[in-house]
């Protein structure tokens, strides 16, 4: 398959991965409730966000070094890793869980929590092999059912949570299993040479501290949240709403995929001004776009809740208008990482995630001794983790490329999309539509006018955009 097509189908997959999370999280809210529904959050969001450090990195080195040579034996070495490292450190937090060291976490559930991290760590490295030998649609189906398929059967036809995790833990993991094996000719132990073996453990060990850091921004405050006591139900409004703001990515990587590999390729060649213009045009559009939806997300941010899980607290509202404020800048970030990592080998993206991760702590501790609640606190570190990390991704990107998004033109445009989605919010609540049609009316008008710019606009950093982005070289 060429890369257009790996890019639409893998589009597509992530497109229809978060729509079943979407639904299946309204269902789960629904019909079991909100503890459960934030008990399955935390669960699944914190073993999603440590998987980096519990397979040594594995999920990111595997493919890449599979890529570059599929003779060697990087298969069965993940393995080896597998049972050698990440076995005996889920065995030791299934003990700190078992014995109450790990606040907010059931110790009765500790092996269902363990059997469901394995299943995770098993399918981060099977999706990571396809990748590898460019499998896109064996590695997007694994994922697909993973993910999606197989969670929504266990919700629809099972009731006690802790059955739903094992029945989860135990398909995923002879699903991943087997499409491993397969993939990788089984597994044969006099494979493994010690040099790859060292190639593959080494280039994790050395990002630790990065994916230990993205753990703390991704999983950090829901965990921070929840040991603290504070209601399943709550942390549940909480994680769907950080799940929301994820969503965003999926929009964004077509402009990753059209504009990085020209970025990648001037890059090679040496020509910096190429690559500054490219990254300039991407993050314009991140920005413009990014902060119309953020604002217009925040606006209507209760409503998105209760309309999706059936019920919104106060707490929840709030957290919904908060939590929103921080998309653009998660959006910079998963933007930028490519580009920053690309541009220099000194591992600027760990610093920046292990900078945010640290003021993130530090300013959540700080608001608590304050004697702010530790709900509100957490949000509002969430926030400050990512805006932290969004203005360093944009300082290193200046310091690598001069990358300079911001103009007068974009300011304007900003300033006045901003007023246009009060004006537009401020008429729309005040009709006698049902909340989820004035949520509807109002985002297909934001949807049909964000077009309309995009296509008939004369500003020069539109006209541009059409020409690279959609290939228009004369504009009528």
């Amino acid at each position: 398959m060429t890369i257009k097509q790996d890019f639409i189908m893998t589009f597509v997959n992530g497109l229809v991965v978060m729509i079943g999370i979407f639904l299946l999280n309204g269902y789960v809210a629904r019909h079991h409730g909100l503890e459960t529904l934030g008990h399955y959050l935390l669960v699944r969001r914190t073993c999603y966000a440590v998987v980096g450090v519990l397979l040594l990195g594995m999920n990111v080195g595997l493919p890449n070094f599979v890529a570059k040579d599929q003779k060697e034996s990087f298969g069965d070495s993940a393995i080896v890793i597998l049972f050698v490292f990440t076995l005996p450190v889920l065995l030791l937090l299934t003990y700190f869980v078992s014995s109450g060291f790990i606040s907010g976490l059931l110790p009765d559930l500790s092996w269902t929590y363990f059997a469901f991290a394995l299943a995770v760590c098993i399918q981060s490295i099977t999706y990571g092999l396809y990748r590898g030998h460019l499998r896109m649609v064996g590695a997007n189906l694994i994922h697909l059912i993973s993910t999606v398929i197989i969670p929504v059967v266990a919700f629809l036809i099972l009731n006690k949570v802790d059955v739903i995790f094992r029945i989860i833990a135990i398909c995923v993991t002879v699903v991943a299993s087997a499409s491993y094996l397969v993939k990788n000719r089984g597994f044969n132990p006099l494979r493994v040479k010690l040099k790859v073996l060292e190639r593959l453990a080494l280039y994790g060990f050395k990002r630790i501290p990065s994916f230990a850091s993205q753990f703390i921004l991704l999983a950090g405050v829901p965990l921070l949240v929840v040991s603290y006591d504070v209601k399943f139900s709550e942390i549940s409004y909480l994680n769907s709403t950080i799940s929301l703001v994820r969503l965003f990515l999926v929009f964004v990587g077509p402009l990753g995929i059209i504009l990085l590999p020209r970025i990648s390729q001037a890059l090679a060649q040496g020509k910096v001004d190429k690559v500054k213009q490219g990254i300039e045009m991407l993050l314009m559009w991140v920005f413009f776009g990014g902060l119309l939806l953020s604002f217009s997300l925040s606006l209507f941010g209760p409503e998105i809740l209760k309309l999706w899980l059936g019920n919104v607290s106060v707490n929840g509202a709030w957290i919904a208008r908060v939590i929103f404020i921080a998309l653009p800048f998660y959006a910079v970030v998963g933007v930028l990482r490519s580009p920053i990592d690309a541009a220099s080998e000194r591992g600027y993206n760990s610093i920046i995630y292990l900078l945010a991760a640290v003021l993130l702590l530090i300013s959540f501790f700080l608001m608590k001794s304050a004697g702010i609640p530790v709900l509100k606190a957490g949000v509002i570190s969430f926030l400050i983790g990512y805006i932290t990390a969004g203005i360093f991704s944009l300082l290193i990107a200046y310091r690598l490329l001069n990358v300079q998004p911001f103009h007068m033109s974009l300011i304007i445009h900003m300033i006045a999309g901003c007023l246009l989605v009060a004006m537009g919010h401020y008429i729309v609540i005040r009709t006698h539509l049902q909340h989820s049609m004035q949520i509807v009316v109002f985002f297909l008008a934001f949807l049909i006018l964000f077009l309309i710019f995009v296509l008939k606009s004369r500003r020069k950093w539109v006209i541009e955009f059409r020409k690279q982005a959609l290939g228009q070289n004369k504009v009528n």
